[in-house]
């Protein structure tokens, strides 16, 4: 019954502990397969095996890329080249490039890998937030913008400020720029210079709506008054972004 092999295959990765070998054979089994419940289940326990049994796994992976219903769910194909398994990158791209799901997907992956432990930047991940950059869609707009929320610290304000800076010129921020003004607030007292170049960037064009997502009110003005407030503190104090902030 397909159903009892696709609840198997879920919860597969349990017998991990007791035997990888003969877990990973029924894994093989159960996966050579087209039935859809069965793969999709099937992704749960993939990521388990996928450390020891990378290379073994290529049918696997391309018999996955072939269910673009799926992209979704697919974190393995992302999280193959984080872990360095995926040494070329070949996977990534070929799972990249099959569409829009595949990278928002991608993105997912990347947010929960960004930082480390200690709270450090995961460059390979952060590599993967320039990948999309330049798309336009709504759906790129707000995962970024959720990325931005949950993620962004102001101890990695230097850290990502390449980031940042590409950011703050794209469509995506132009669309959904609210919890990076936020962020930028946050940071304004510790690195005004920077946060003024950065709002400097932003398309501030399209008039906010309260009815969408990512609306904004009062946080450019906010941003700014917070700049200004910072340099004027200052002992040495930049008259001419001063008055930049004032105009």
């Amino acid at each position: 019954d397909n159903s009892i092999k696709a609840m198997i295959a879920y919860n597969l990765a349990y017998l991990n502990r007791f035997d990888i070998e003969r877990s990973y054979k029924i894994f093989t089994k159960l996966t050579d397969t087209n039935n859809k419940g069965i793969i999709k289940s099937s992704l749960n326990s993939a990521q388990y095996f996928n450390h020891k049994y990378h290379a073994e796994m290529k049918p696997y992976f391309n018999r996955i890329l072939e269910e673009k219903e799926l992209n979704k769910e697919k974190f393995i194909l992302v999280s193959s080249w984080l872990f360095d398994l995926d040494e070329n990158k070949e996977l990534y791209q070929k799972f990249v490039n099959t569409g829009q799901e595949a990278k928002l997907c991608a993105l997912h992956v990347a947010e929960k890998f960004l930082t480390n432990d200690d709270g450090e930047i995961n460059e390979k991940a952060l590599s993967i937030l320039f990948d999309f950059i330049n798309e336009t869609d709504k759906e790129f707009a707000q995962e970024y913008s959720g990325i931005i929320l949950r993620k962004f610290k102001i101890k990695n304000f230097k850290s990502l400020i390449s980031f940042l800076d590409s950011y703050s010129k794209s469509i995506v921020c132009k669309k959904h720029p609210s919890y990076f003004l936020d962020y930028l607030i946050n940071c304004s007292k510790d690195y005004p210079k920077e946060c003024m170049e950065l709002v400097n960037n932003i398309d501030f064009s399209t008039t906010p709506n309260i009815q969408e997502m990512g609306y904004y009110d009062k946080a450019p003005v906010q941003l700014i008054l917070g700049i200004y407030s910072k340099l004027v503190s200052e002992i040495n104090k930049d008259k001419s972004l001063i008055n930049k902030a004032l105009d």
